[in-house]
């Protein structure tokens, strides 16, 4: 009876942690990307907006944001707060 075959495998453990850390340090890159696409796509559509005579806007007390460049570079300073207030602001 022929004996089964094995195979084996063999895994460099320094190209694992390499591929950690690449993946690791890949994630900041793609997140800054993925805000500057929606900051992009938040002054395309504040300008489509404000082209139609009927601009998003944002009154509080002493802030008032009206246009699409202002929107673009609040959303790119605090994006957290200032895409989502953009997105009730425009509904």
């Amino acid at each position: 009876m022929p004996r089964p075959v094995q195979f084996s495998v063999a895994v460099d453990i320094r190209q694992q942690s390499y591929l950690g850390v690449v993946s690791a340090a890949l994630l900041p890159v793609v997140a800054v990307l993925v805000i500057l696409a929606v900051d992009s796509w938040v002054y395309l559509d504040a300008k489509r907006y404000a082209n139609e005579g009927r601009p998003v806007v944002f009154r509080s007390a002493t802030l008032v944001i009206d246009s699409p460049v202002t929107w673009f570079v609040w959303c790119l300073v605090l994006w957290i707060i200032f895409f989502p207030l953009y997105m009730v602001s425009r509904a």
